[in-house]
């Protein structure tokens, strides 16, 4: 008489069990999950990898700005206005944005991976734009700096201060919506130049600094402005503790 047949458990069990691993394979575990908060707005960054990985060569960052009720997905990285009112925020894909973080609403876009050289205020910013060489290189094709100014809260003036093949290394924003500027050649060498731009008068050259920075390069230079509305500079001398700020070497003043 023939034994009765078993149950087939066993492919059943390693089809549950092939399924199990499939989605456990092509899933993905949460690493790490934060907020930050950007003015009024709050951007949360979720960390995942896939299941089996286990050397975390798989993990990537999603981030999600979120005002009131707007939602802006795949921001890749912001840069708040001293008060928070304004953001620039760079997105993984397509244009930046100068959002306003009370409201959400889109001021104004600009060129891709945009980045800020320095806030002016809160409604008032300088920008280095993104240039590309033209060449099959695809590396950096020099400086492009832009000032973006916010009239009244919403009306947009973006006017270009700088495009060339120099580099800038020093901003600084100044009284009536002026901005003081240093131009140095590659790697900052001479001649290192400063200049005054205005939306009226443009760029403008103020002084040559007179060869090479002692022990330092155009990274070194400190910017700031007259009582009259005129840019000056220094170089810090080394060792840095000891606060030194050494002015360029200029003509004695006739007598």
């Amino acid at each position: 008489m023939p034994a009765p047949s078993r149950p087939r458990a066993l492919p059943r069990r390693a089809t549950l069990l092939s399924c199990l691993l499939l989605t456990a394979a092509c899933g993905r575990r949460v690493e790490s999950d934060r907020t930050e908060a950007v003015g009024s707005a709050v951007v949360r960054h979720v960390r995942t990898c896939q299941w089996l990985d286990w050397e975390n060569t798989s993990c990537r960052v999603d981030s999600v700005m979120t005002v009131g009720s707007r939602r802006i997905e795949g921001v890749y990285s912001t840069s708040a206005s001293p008060q928070g009112e304004l953001a620039l925020v760079n997105l993984r894909q397509g244009d930046s944005l100068l959002i306003d973080t009370r409201s959400g609403a889109v001021r104004t876009t600009l060129p891709a991976q945009s980045s800020v050289q320095e806030w002016c205020g809160d409604a008032e910013l300088v920008l280095s734009v993104p240039v590309m060489d033209s060449g099959a290189t695809g590396e950096s094709g020099g400086s492009h700096l832009e000032h973006v100014w916010l009239e009244h809260g919403t009306e947009v003036h973006r006017t270009s201060v700088y495009r060339g093949s120099r580099h800038v290394p020093r901003v600084l924003c100044g009284p009536d919506h002026t901005v003081a500027l240093v131009l140095a050649n590659t790697h900052d060498g001479p001649p290192i130049e400063l200049h005054r731009w205005s939306a009226d008068q443009g760029l403008q050259p103020v002084e040559t600094w007179p060869g090479d920075i002692p022990g330092g390069s155009a990274s070194d230079l400190v910017l700031s402005w007259t009582d009259a509305g005129r840019p000056d500079w220094c170089a810090r001398s080394r060792p840095y503790s000891l606060n030194t700020c050494v002015p360029p070497t200029r003509p004695a003043a006739p007598h």
